[in-house]
């Protein structure tokens, strides 16, 4: 299986199924990747089945995106956007929940325009797998969002001063220009980190849903990146005087 975010592979870390790549958590809370899964599944079937077409009226449909839009401060036209992805795609997804579905679709729309939305659910994959469905049969094209709006998400889910997002986003502009590139939320959370060192890497990784290790991984690429650069205007600082302090015969 690979990454619905970036492509990248899937590996199993410390109970969590997370992408080794751009650090999305999959699953989390595992302790037996296989069997612990396989029970949950069964245990979530019984206690849920899912809702089969006709069953899934436009009306529940768009009550469930309208609810997760809410919670998730998104737009309204995000639900409008959603509610016809899901209606559009219902008879395509079978065996699913209604819920994800809904969860599906409200994805692909927040991706189309641009804003973050990373979910924690016990059931993402079975989420994800209903996204790779529509984005395959449906050629929904899904837009990567920018590093700038995974700092809003961060600044507004932790609750911090607005100038902490436009220091983040000055930092983020600076890394652009220099070349320095790595994928949306990494980028995100080690900016904002920057701009505000007290903050734990693991409340900035829990509101980004990726894995700490995703975030220090980009710190840790910043630091080399800054120590060459560096280690390049000491070198041409040196030449420059040795040249001018040379006799000249």
């Amino acid at each position: 299986m690979e990454c619905p975010e970036c492509g990248g592979n899937i590996e199993t870390k410390r109970g969590e199924i997370v992408c080794s790549n751009c650090g999305l958590v999959i699953e989390e809370s595992m302790i037996d990747p296989k069997a612990e899964y396989y029970a949950f599944q069964e245990e979530r079937k019984r206690a849920e089945k899912p809702v089969k077409y006709p069953g899934r009226t436009p009306y529940k449909i768009r009550r469930i995106i309208e609810q997760i839009v809410t919670q998730n401060r998104m737009p309204m036209y995000i639900a409008d956007q959603a509610t016809e992805i899901a209606l559009r795609n219902r008879t395509l997804i079978k065996g699913r929940t209604t819920r994800d579905l809904a969860l599906a679709s409200v994805y692909i729309a927040a991706k189309k325009n641009g804003l973050p939305f990373r979910f924690r659910f016990p059931n993402q994959r079975d989420v994800w797998l209903i996204i790779k469905t529509i984005v395959k049969k449906q050629s929904e094209r899904i837009t990567p969002t920018s590093p700038h709006a995974y700092v809003e998400k961060v600044v507004e889910e932790l609750g911090l001063p607005y100038k902490v997002s436009e220091k983040a986003k000055e930092i983020i502009r600076g890394w652009s220009e220099k070349g320095i590139q790595g994928i949306a939320p990494t980028v995100a959370g080690a900016a904002v980190l920057l701009t505000m060192p007290e903050l734990r890497k693991t409340e900035v990784a829990k509101a980004l849903n990726i894995t700490p290790a995703a975030i220090r991984q980009m710190l840790r690429k910043i630091r080399t990146k800054s120590s060459q650069e560096h280690q390049a205007k000491t070198a041409t600082s040196t030449t420059s005087h040795l040249r001018r302090t040379s006799p000249q015969y």
